[in-house]
């Protein structure tokens, strides 16, 4: 999934770069507000905690370059997982025929990202967020560029995610040896860091 050699700084931020750390909001529901005495705005100011954490750029490679929005899917951990649903959350259908669509699995890098025992590190597209960040700086903090196969399999997971198959299409699909997109063993699947 990852290209062994280190990215190169000049080379343009694409879909599937591993960022991080990254200090990105970590949005919690309901919003939390800050009111202060005397104002007379009832709505008072959103209060947003931070974190630092690895990242994924999801962005079409063309967003990327012709704006300064980069839509980013952290890096979370899976909930423990038993052996036989681990292949749902790679490249492969499991054994009884799932496809896990809203995280994608990603391999280890040393020192970077690791799987703990039965759980996964994967990028939650659930959790997309789109960002307002120089590329440059975002450059600066690539650890890892997928390759080709790799960028190909997240296009494909992404494309999977934002368009769900309806009920026709999904015969279809298992009768082409496809996979027909969610199951419910991604329901719970990532975990917040």
């Amino acid at each position: 999934m990852w290209k062994t050699e280190h990215p190169d700084p000049e080379e343009d931020l694409r879909q599937g770069d591993l960022l991080g750390p990254l200090t990105a909001p970590k949005l919690e529901i309901p919003f939390r507000t800050l009111k202060y005495p005397n104002d007379s705005d009832d709505q008072g100011d959103a209060v947003f905690s931070v974190q630092l954490r690895h990242v994924l750029v999801v962005s079409h490679c063309c967003n990327v370059e012709q704006g300064d929005h980069v839509a980013l899917a952290p890096i979370q951990s899976t909930a423990p997982l038993a052996a036989e649903d681990k292949p749902a959350y790679f490249d492969e259908p499991s054994e009884d025929g799932v496809y896990v669509v809203r995280v994608h699995a990603l391999d280890e890098i040393d020192g970077v990202i690791g799987h703990d025992g039965d759980r996964l590190k994967v990028a939650n597209l659930e959790r997309i967020m789109s960002l307002r960040m120089d590329v440059e700086h975002a450059k600066s903090l690539r650890i890892a560029s997928m390759t080709p196969e790799g960028r190909r399999l997240l296009r494909i997971r992404l494309g999977m995610f934002w368009a769900r198959a309806e009920p026709s299409d999904v015969e279809k699909l298992k009768s082409l040896g496809l996979p027909p997109g969610p199951h419910p063993l991604s329901e719970s699947s990532a975990t917040s860091d």
